[in-house]
């Protein structure tokens, strides 16, 4: 290969900018958005963020058949300082080279006083962890965010030396740590204090992305309100001790990636199961069913008004095993739900979404709430403040997933108290099943959402039709039709509405939401049909013939 010019240099270094600049700003929009995610970052202002890169260029190149490590020239680097200072928003610090320069004499300056998130790139023989400034620079970072990478003639990230050489000024003052490792490899994290050096007395925020780590590991203090943790995770005592000293988290997020060879995977329900208290828990991610039996087993006491999201993420060859090693998970589910209607508080909403392809995910989402008052025109969409149940689902067909898995859980977890039944970007009913839509005896609004042009599906009108001679959701008085396309199965929507109005159940009211291709044909048929029938919120029962 061979030496970059100087114009590679010039086009790769603003490329780099530009993409990392776009990325930030994304970033920023995201945390904007994201509830309880990254509190600290979001109360300030993003105008006067100020974003110290730190990243060492440290590419391998061949030159006459012998690999050599280069860095970019001084020149190149300044270019980056300028466009990114000119922007007011992004700066950029960088060791170069053995002078460890920090870059503009004015950067340090300018940074004093303000909160300094940090993001960047180490390698396992980065011999500029020690540069002139560091320890100013990390004993005012707030947040740091960093991924280490892997050379290929290095073996192995050495953390307890980055331990104690970065994270160590940083303890008395951070906020917030993410550490992930761009690797095949796993990053081991140390269970010794001294590695750390020290304790973190202000983290609130801690992410930890594909590393093997121990419950022990004194980076989990007890002022932690965010945690992270994406890993192999040994469950043992430790984690349970660990957890119960968590008990300021607001938001946590477990995810698994793999098990030891050989472990075993089969459940048994725990006769005493351990206890962890979580008071102040608002969110609870959990990822993997299999690989979470561990906290499948705990009994977690967290408040009513928290939103839980479970992913279960399915290899192939599961969905055709039965009875697709569910049962950890519905039994889980089924504790909280107890706990809910112990309470009072009914699940009212449930929302069945196919992601939007054949071999995507689909997502089941229950809301609760006290206040259990359904708003038809607010159904399309699943507000995210409410507290909500959520259950992810990969699986490799439809018919797999909507005939067999979706019934199991539905009749499993006994939802008579729901009142709205919300179906998203289906184009095919979510399930064939009797005695699941009998279970559904409650639901009095039924919301049909669909994506673009597609058409409101005809499995879903055969299905509420007279079964057997009983009509099925017999308490069905609303329905919204969100985004249908009215130019194609407009005969099956309308023999529903009749089909129900012959057989004694009436829908009372319809809602029409963005609608395509709606004929003043269909409106008049529905409002033979239905008393009231609105069009984007406007109300035609009050008004004469329309044209469509």
């Amino acid at each position: 290969m061979t030496a970059p010019t100087f114009k590679s240099f010039m086009d790769e270094g603003r490329a780099l900018l530009d993409a990392r600049i776009a990325k930030m700003e994304e970033s920023l929009r995201a945390l904007k958005q994201e509830r309880n995610t990254y509190c600290h970052a979001v109360r300030v202002p993003p105008e006067i963020l100020t974003h110290i890169f730190l990243d060492v260029i440290d590419d391998i190149y061949e030159s006459n058949g012998e690999r050599t490590q280069q860095f970019y020239p001084p020149h190149v680097c300044r270019y980056w300082y300028e466009v990114a200072l000119c922007s007011q928003e992004y700066w950029r610090y960088q060791p170069l080279y053995s002078g460890g320069e920090l870059g503009p004499p004015d950067l340090l300056e300018r940074a004093r006083g303000r909160p300094l998130h940090l993001w960047g790139r180490f390698s396992a023989n980065d011999q500029y962890w020690d540069s002139p400034g560091r320890d100013y620079i990390l004993s005012q970072a707030e947040s740091v965010n960093i991924c280490l990478y892997h050379h290929f003639d290095t073996d192995d990230v050495d953390i307890p030396r980055f331990m104690k050489t970065f994270l160590k000024g940083c303890a008395p003052n951070l906020r917030s740590l993410t550490l992930s490792a761009e690797s095949v490899n796993w990053v081991t994290i140390p269970e010794d204090t001294a590695a750390f050096g020290g304790n973190f007395p202000c983290l609130r925020f801690l992410s930890l992305e594909c590393a093997e780590w121990s419950w022990r590991t004194p980076i989990f203090v007890s002022p932690l309100t965010h945690l992270i943790l994406f890993a192999i995770i040994p469950w043992d005592d430790a984690c349970i001790e660990t957890l119960q000293q968590l008990s300021s988290l607001r938001y946590l997020d477990l995810a698994i990636l793999t098990e030891p060879d050989g472990a075993d995977t089969s459940f048994e329900p725990p006769t005493d199961p351990p206890s962890v208290k979580l008071e102040n828990l608002e969110v609870l991610r959990l990822h993997g069913a299999v690989r979470l039996l561990g906290v499948l087993a705990l009994e977690l006491n967290i408040p009513l008004s928290a939103s839980i999201s479970f992913t279960a993420d399915y290899p192939d060859d599961v969905l055709h095993r039965e009875p697709f090693e569910l049962e950890p998970l519905l039994l889980w589910l089924s504790r909280h739900l107890q706990r809910l209607d112990q309470a009072s508080i009914p699940v009212h909403t449930m929302y069945i979404d196919s992601g939007g392809g054949i071999n995507s995910s689909g997502t089941l989402r229950f809301h609760y709430s006290p206040d259990s008052i359904i708003d038809p025109v607010k159904l399309p969409k699943a507000e995210s403040a409410l507290p909500h149940l959520e259950i992810e689902l990969y699986r490799e067909s439809y018919r797999v997933f909507f005939n067999a898995i979706l019934p199991m859980i539905i009749l499993k977890l006994q939802l008579s108290t729901v009142q709205a039944l919300c179906l998203n970007n289906l184009n095919v009913f979510p399930f064939d099943n009797e005695a699941a839509l009998r279970s559904l005896a409650g639901v009095q609004a039924l919301c049909f959402s669909a994506t673009g042009t597609m058409n409101m599906p005809s499995g879903i009108i055969s299905a509420t039709r007279r079964h057997q001679g009983v009509m099925l959701l017999p308490a069905l008085k609303t329905v919204v039709l969100h985004k249908t396309d009215f130019d194609r199965k407009f005969e099956d929507v309308i023999s529903f509405f009749a089909e129900r109005s012959k057989g004694g159940h009436p829908v009372e009211k319809v809602y029409l939401s963005q609608c395509k291709h709606v004929q003043e044909e269909c409106l008049q048929t529905l409002r033979q049909h239905a008393s009231t029938v609105e069009w984007d919120g406007l109300d035609l029962s009050k008004i004469g013939n329309v044209d469509g």
